[in-house]
């Protein structure tokens, strides 16, 4: 569930969230819910107020994203394990050590009220897993309780739209050849080694599409059909990105999903 809190925030302190937009989050929150759905992931989107190159200036915003965050842990403290917070989505202009400081404050915070809640980290570089590959030691993971003990309830979400040419803007209308999915394949086969030199810290591809306008309908099924069992052999948990344009998965002037991510999932299941 993609929020983007900045515009019903306050701007001084004690930022108070406004409370029909809280209202609102939490009414779709109980509608996936109650619709059986698994798992229901929080997040912050867009938030570019923090996502700051100044190390000062992020310093300087964090406060906000504190409150916003403890608010929102206060909230949601008493949902189930289905609930999952995802601390921030995307981050690509801040430094690594404002990274550090962010999820460290948001764990601190969340743990207040909500011990065993599922707590998402993301790296730089809009979550690419080229970064992680890059500065596999970057992000701090290694998070303990207040009783001193391993924190177990912590993944690391990475997003993948490649090749971009054949999912983004469909230039690109072939896919499927061996060396395709060999590197599809390294993505996971990567993230499942760095995972477990990680303290098996659990991974989720939280964003992965192709969009409606790739006429090569065969080359993109075959693209999500292997996505979806890559992410099955490799113990990886899978979220399809959808909105109401290029990515969308479901019409709602019919009531029907994508029949191209419906044919790939039961493979997932």
């Amino acid at each position: 569930l993609p929020v983007r809190w900045d515009n019903h925030t306050g701007l001084s302190s004690p930022y108070t969230i406004d409370s029909a937009w809280l209202d609102r989050v939490e009414e779709v929150v109980g509608w996936a819910l109650e619709a059986g759905l698994n798992h229901v992931i929080i997040n912050s989107h867009h938030d570019d107020w923090l996502d700051l190159e100044s190390d000062s200036a992020f310093q300087a915003a964090l406060p906000r994203f504190e409150a916003i965050w403890t608010q929102i842990a206060a909230r949601f403290a008493d949902y189930d394990d289905r609930l999952a917070f995802e601390v921030y989505n995307e981050p690509h202009v801040m430094s690594v050590d404002s990274l550090n400081a962010m999820n460290a404050a948001v764990h601190t915070i969340v743990r207040a009220n909500n011990p065993d809640r599922t707590i998402i980290l993301g790296g730089l570089q809009w979550m690419d897993y080229r970064w992680i590959a890059y500065y596999p030691n970057g992000m701090t993971v290694d998070f303990t309780k207040a009783d001193g003990s391993k924190d177990t309830n912590l993944m690391v979400e990475i997003h993948n739209y490649d090749p971009s040419d054949f999912t983004w803007n469909a230039g690109q209308t072939s896919w499927g050849t061996d060396s395709d999915y060999e590197a599809m394949e390294y993505i996971f086969s990567f993230m499942s080694g760095w995972s477990q030199d990680h303290g098996n810290i659990n991974v989720v591809l939280g964003e992965f599409g192709c969009v409606i306008e790739q006429e090569n309908t065969e080359a993109r099924q075959a693209w999500f059909d292997a996505m979806f069992a890559y992410a099955l052999q490799y113990d990886v948990a899978a979220v399809i990105w959808a909105e109401d344009y290029d990515y969308n998965v479901y019409d709602e002037a019919t009531g029907k999903f994508d029949p191209q991510v419906i044919a790939a999932m039961p493979d997932y299941n």
